[in-house]
């Protein structure tokens, strides 16, 4: 079987910082380097809450920058975020971020 960091990153998808999925994890009471266990329902939502949590971290990165022109692509900002109120809904858990459905754009944030 994989470790909890191995099955983080398959499901983030994406280059993420190693320090930031140690981190979601550790967050979530999983070390990242012990074996995943799917059949421990605590272990699976702690997987989830730290997917949640990294999903969070991506909508707030620009996808791309350009520096000449000066162009900046971010994610699908609120596809990322109504994804991560599943996640958090999916346990009974409160989404504390709070705007998932009303960002449009990363400007809406400040």
């Amino acid at each position: 079987m994989a470790t909890n960091i191995e099955v983080l990153q398959s499901k983030i998808g994406q280059s993420v910082p190693q320090a930031t999925l140690d981190t979601a994890l550790a967050e979530r009471g999983l070390n990242p380097a012990e074996d995943y266990a799917p059949a421990d329902q605590d272990q699976r939502k702690a997987m989830d809450l730290s997917q949640a949590d990294v999903l969070l971290y991506i909508a707030t990165l620009p996808q791309s920058v350009k520096e000449l022109d000066y162009q900046l692509t971010q994610h699908d900002i609120d596809g990322l975020l109504r994804l991560r109120t599943g996640l958090l809904a999916k346990w009974d858990e409160p989404d504390t971020f709070g705007v998932a459905a009303q960002i449009t754009d990363i400007s809406d944030l400040h």
